[in-house]
């Protein structure tokens, strides 16, 4: 029969980690998984919630997941091959074209914190333009 079509899946590292068994079963399948983890050690979502503007100290003690996992051993592990590129540039050529077959997992290291003000920043700057653009006084 044919083979399906190679796919990517973007993800975090709780999400990876709790997915595991998952990735296991999927290296023994045809075709193929390129996997994007973003990793921020552990729980960087959390920061999205009103607490984290109110009480940080809260946050940090019971949402934030701060964790030392080390991705590469945990891929091996389930049969899937590992990259962490060092610039976005090296990201960008691995993207580029992707295999036929197994599962490849590329980490992708970041700071949680400098994530959420990056997003904050810019999807307020998004919603900004499009009620600009929505509500525009017609000419």
């Amino acid at each position: 029969g044919q083979g399906r079509a190679p796919g990517v899946r973007l993800t975090g590292g709780l999400a990876w980690r709790h997915d595991g068994s998952g990735v296991r079963a999927g290296s023994r399948r045809r075709g193929h998984l390129t996997m994007v983890l973003i990793s921020n050690r552990g729980g960087g979502i959390f920061r999205t919630l009103p607490i984290a503007h109110t009480d940080p100290q809260f946050l940090e003690t019971y949402f934030l997941t701060p964790q030392q996992v080390d991705f590469a051993l945990l891929a091996q592990a389930y049969g899937a091959s590992y990259e962490r590129p060092a610039s976005w540039e090296g990201f960008i050529e691995l993207i580029r074209v992707l295999p036929d077959r197994g599962i490849r997992l590329i980490e992708i290291q970041t700071d949680s914190a400098q994530d959420h003000a990056f997003r904050s920043a810019y999807l307020n700057g998004l919603c900004t333009r499009l009620t600009e653009r929505v509500f525009q006084a017609p000419k």
